[in-house]
């Protein structure tokens, strides 16, 4: 079965992303659970003034308690173009988390302490269809 997690990142959100920081997109699964994301999709609804990021946020399995990462996926559906543009965008990525070593851990939008965003003021949603896998089967 394959289930859906819709986030809304706010302009407030995304801004205290500066100088690194993380946001919750799915939380850690049940012990001896993973997640395998099958598709994400990205959507910026453009408001009045562009993002002005420099350097890159990413989709992780991530712990916050011990700041342990691993990349779940590709970055590409979060270039910087795409959040930096100033017009609405919608960035589709397909089976996502094919090759990757799944996590038992949560799923983050993370930005690393290097990340430099002072301005922007547009509603992001990022969309996760994901399935859940028994480690146990």
């Amino acid at each position: 079965t394959t289930l859906s997690r819709t986030v809304t990142i706010t302009p407030e959100q995304l801004l205290s992303l500066n100088g690194g920081g993380f946001i919750e997109l799915l939380p850690a699964p049940e012990s001896g659970k993973v997640y395998y994301v099958t598709s994400s999709y990205l959507h910026l609804d453009f408001n009045t003034t562009p993002y002005n990021l420099a350097g890159s946020i990413a989709i992780y399995y991530y712990d916050p308690e011990i700041g342990n990462d691993s990349a779940a996926y590709s970055g590409s559906n979060v270039q910087l173009s795409h959040i930096n543009g100033s017009s609405s965008i919608t960035v589709v990525s397909g089976d996502v988390s094919g090759s990757l070593t799944l996590l038992p851990l949560g799923i983050y939008l993370v930005a690393p302490s290097n990340l430099s965003v002072t301005q922007g003021d547009s509603t992001i949603k990022i969309r996760l269809d994901y399935k859940i896998v028994d480690l146990s089967l």
